[in-house]
């Protein structure tokens, strides 16, 4: 015999969830554009045996793309610094592990590189920081 079912006396719920790593506080990182829904959904909990899910959970793609191949910034002493667009699924979040905040630090045009300085020698930066308009469309055929 098996636990009583609580029965609920309302309709249709909405239900907000995300999908994605958590970060420190155990809290779920929601910041890519496929990783949450763009449409109200609500669920009527007073139902039973509903079948009537569009989306099952296996079937969702969990094939994560490989990262970009570091790249290294050897011997310069002068350094551009511009906010540029994250990478989608293969820049920013999957170098560090972390969800990015929707934009990046580019040093030299180059997203997240590693750089190596000479003992001795003091880097510079140039004159200006540029901001790259984050255009959406671009972002997501990264």
């Amino acid at each position: 015999m098996g636990l009583p079912r609580k029965r609920y006396h309302y309709d249709h719920v909405s239900v907000i969830a995300a999908f994605g790593p958590l970060n420190e506080r155990r809290e779920a990182d929601a910041h890519g554009f496929s990783d949450k829904t763009t449409e109200n959904f609500k669920i009527d909990f007073s139902k039973v045996d509903d079948d009537q899910c569009t989306i099952d959970l296996e079937d969702l793609d969990l094939d994560v793309p490989a990262p970009w191949p570091p790249s290294k910034i050897i011997g310069e002493t002068v350094f551009n610094a511009r906010l540029g667009p994250p990478g989608s699924k293969r820049g920013y979040t999957a170098i560090t592990g972390l969800p990015s905040w929707g934009i990046v630090w580019y040093l030299n045009d180059l997203l997240l590189p590693e750089i190596t300085l000479e003992r001795g020698i003091i880097p510079s930066t140039s004159q200006t920081l540029q901001k790259v308009d984050l255009d959406r469309s671009q972002m997501k055929n990264v």
